[in-house]
């Protein structure tokens, strides 16, 4: 995308389902850290805490995905 996009409509909305994408991802970590502080079995811990690492993952990929898309734009809409 060049210097004087067109923010209007898609470039908007492609912004929101990032941040949207992130917030979902930090609420399920919150979610499995909640689970994990209240599994005895430690079978069952050990699959939470893969699955919290997987959720911190995904959250790292889309910010990183998310900054490189604003700094191939230049910014974000609203900036």
């Amino acid at each position: 995308m060049s210097e004087g996009t067109d923010w209007s409509g898609r470039h908007k909305k492609m912004f929101t389902v990032f941040r949207h994408a992130m917030e979902l991802e930090r609420q399920a970590q919150k979610m499995f850290r909640q689970a994990i502080s209240l599994a005895e079995d430690p079978t069952f811990r050990k699959v939470l805490e893969g699955f919290l690492a997987d959720e911190e993952r995904h959250e790292r990929e889309l910010v990183a995905r998310y900054n490189a898309l604003r700094k191939q734009v230049g910014a974000e809409p609203g900036d």
